[in-house]
């Protein structure tokens, strides 16, 4: 598939892609087993950093590549977890306020992109 798409590609999982149980990801808990999946599948798609961020809790930013591998300087794609906003998740009532620290992360990295320019 990379191999005949002409654009760049940034993967996202949604809230129905959790599925052992539907709607359950842990944000507090070990490494959630889809993201660790997916984080293997999606690795030729994005940067190493992207892909360590990914691991954590399913949320990364990444330069923005074009198909020929020519970055465009000051702009990054933010791809965030949308498990972190679905009501159904009931492990989101133990981490009610910023469930795996995705707000703080987003925050820091706007911060970085502005102190970076």
């Amino acid at each position: 598939m990379q191999e005949n798409l002409k654009w760049s590609t940034y993967p996202l999982e949604g809230n129905h892609d959790f599925a052992s149980p539907i709607n359950s990801q842990d944000f507090n808990g070990p490494t959630d087993p889809t993201i660790t999946y997916l984080a293997d599948l999606w690795k030729v798609w994005l940067s190493e950093e992207a892909i360590a961020e990914f691991r954590i809790n399913g949320f990364y930013s990444d330069v923005l590549r074009l198909s020929n591998g020519t970055v465009i300087p000051n702009v990054r794609v933010i791809a965030v977890n949308t498990e972190a906003c679905y009501n159904s998740n009931y492990y989101l009532m133990a981490d009610r306020d910023d469930p795996g620290g995705m707000l703080a992360w987003f925050e820091e990295t706007l911060y970085n992109m502005e102190a970076t320019g």
